[in-house]
């Protein structure tokens, strides 16, 4: 198995409001992935990271300021309930930057026309969708602002975890 990484923005204020709907639908959550927005997943292999990676992943990140948002909405693809940030801009650019840094790593490896920025809450098929979304819907919106872009890593035991943290704006 190729242990795996990914570049998320991490959002620990959404993490008092859904972490508990998350620990029961989201099962990247019990493998230590925080509530999150994706900005370049599947991302290099975890082996093949280095530093000259980690300036390159930098270098991107810099070019974006960081920024407030708000989960403002809930919104469904096949089998996953997520939540949408609202103003997504900041989220498509992190996304073009790095994707632009690292051509040979397309945002979920080329399969979407467009990356809609997401934060999941389910990805079950046997999640009880309407009354999730209506518990979600009970809560939002809820403010948080993107300072960093985690590179996360998978473990040998297939659990994930922080490797760095890359300050927005190259604060």
């Amino acid at each position: 198995m190729t242990r795996r990484s990914g570049l998320l923005v991490p959002a620990p204020e959404a993490e008092p409001l859904v972490g508990a709907l998350r620990a029961r639908w989201d099962p990247t959550c019990a493998q230590g992935v925080p509530a999150h927005v994706t900005v370049l997943y599947p991302f290099v292999p975890a082996p093949r990271l280095d530093r000259a990676v980690e300036a390159r992943v930098a270098e991107a990140v810099a070019t974006v300021l960081p920024f407030r948002y708000a989960l403002t909405d809930v919104g469904r693809f096949d089998g996953v309930l997520w939540l949408r940030p609202e103003p997504a801009d900041g989220f498509r650019a992190l996304t073009a930057a790095l994707a632009e840094a690292f051509p040979q790593h397309p945002p979920y490896e080329g399969r979407h026309a467009e990356v809609v920025p997401h934060l999941t809450v389910a990805d079950a098929d046997d999640a009880p969708f309407a009354e999730l979304e209506a518990q979600l819907r009970s809560v939002l919106p809820i403010e948080a602002e993107a300072r960093v872009v985690r590179l996360m890593v998978e473990g040998e035991d297939g659990r994930w975890s922080t490797r760095t943290d890359f300050p927005l704006g190259g604060a």
